[in-house]
């Protein structure tokens, strides 16, 4: 009897999730502390409670499901048995979720940070922006991105001056206004005011599905279903034109289709600020390439840290990402205008290789803006003996 010899190496790279979801908040019902999968709406109403107008998250996570999401995180927090949370609480919750395995949640969206303050004169959300820190936070570990949804008081007019009173411009966050108005389940004929997180999350993971990350969760097939009307007026279209400048991304009705999304900007910064992470896509597909890599390296922790790891390294990043460019996730007409993978003497140090480390560098440019964004990777080897 013979026995093939198995080769070691640098296995073939997948392509990690995107749009699997949390939600934090203080729920009806449910475990408290931990991150539990849902897949449906009616899984999460058998799993935590009917809905209610004080807790928004629930809101949320249906209308998630409404737009197309197919996976959910849940974490019920505690407030005192009250049903308003505290910041700190919901800051708690993202415990629960370092507790997953690393990839396992790519959006976050927390709709009760927005109640957390009452209205004030100078649009300080202090509580607000305590909260948003620290999921930033989170998301910068985690290779998540945060959705963020405005105070209900907030007017349409003072969304400029309360980002300029609040520190909320995070590369891994992004905003939506107007906030939405939906049927209420529990009221024929009337409305409920909610933030429009849960839906933007639902049509993400709609269209990551049917056309990539790459593609930005804009325009005619970003509509929002299950929504009944805007909560406030509608923008025009030099208001439009100021909020997405800001790097805030509006959603307006359209006749014949209704309530679309109209913008994918992060809040990394505005026009004037410029800077390689200000377009939503640019960004999700960063923390895809990234977290893909993460996973699909794992092994070369086992591997004597030298050229032959390196080359597989190179040969193994170099085909993944090929695959993305020729799935139009790149700009160029050839891959080395696509991309560019850099592993080596050139990148490792002696300190390094002694120290059980390989830098991997990865440029690529996205289709928009067409600039390379170079990210530089940390992989832990085998140290010598």
């Amino acid at each position: 009897m013979s026995i093939a010899e198995l080769l070691g190496g640098v296995p073939p790279i997948v392509g990690a999730s995107t749009s699997a979801t949390a939600f934090i908040d203080v729920f009806g019902d449910g475990p408290v502390g931990v991150a539990t999968r849902v897949t449906s709406t009616d899984e999460f109403l058998r799993a935590f409670g009917p809905l209610d107008p004080a807790i928004p998250g629930g809101y949320a996570v249906t209308q998630f499901f409404a737009n197309g999401g197919e996976t959910a995180w849940v974490v019920r927090v505690t407030a005192g048995g009250h049903p308003a949370p505290a910041a700190a609480a919901l800051a708690g919750g993202l415990d629960a979720l370092r507790d997953l395995d690393s990839g396992s949640v790519n959006l976050l969206c927390v709709p009760a940070a927005a109640t957390l303050d009452a209205p004030s004169p100078d649009l300080r959300t202090p509580n607000h922006a305590a909260f948003a820190a620290a999921a930033a936070r989170f998301c910068a570990d985690a290779r998540c991105f945060l959705l963020l949804d405005p105070p209900p008081f907030l007017e349409v007019a003072d969304v400029a001056g309360w980002l300029a009173a609040n520190d909320l411009r995070h590369r891994d966050s992004a905003i939506h206004v107007p906030r939405l108005r939906i049927a209420d389940p529990d009221a024929p004929g009337a409305t409920l005011d909610v933030g429009p997180s849960g839906a933007v999350a639902g049509v993400i993971s709609t269209i990551d599905r049917r056309s990539g990350v790459w593609r930005a969760p804009a325009g005619t097939t970003a509509a929002l279903r299950g929504v009944v009307d805007l909560a406030s007026r509608p923008l025009t279209d030099t208001e439009m034109s100021a909020h997405n400048a800001l790097g805030v991304n509006v959603i307006r009705n359209l006749p014949g289709i209704g309530p679309v999304i109209w913008g994918a900007r992060t809040l990394a910064g505005d026009d004037a600020q410029g800077g390689e992470w200000r377009y939503l896509p640019v960004r999700r597909t960063a923390l895809f390439i990234e977290q893909s890599l993460a996973d699909g390296l794992r092994r070369v922790v086992f591997e004597p840290n030298g050229e032959p790891l390196w080359s597989q390294v190179r040969e193994a990043v170099s085909t993944f990402l090929d695959e993305l460019f020729r799935s139009g996730a790149l700009q160029g007409a050839r891959p080395r205008e696509g991309y560019f993978v850099k592993c080596g003497t050139e990148t490792t140090t002696r300190a390094d290789i002694d120290s059980g480390v390989v830098n991997l560098v990865v440029g690529f440019a996205p289709v928009r803006p067409a600039e390379f964004v170079t990210m530089t990777i940390r992989l832990r080897t085998a140290e010598p003996e």
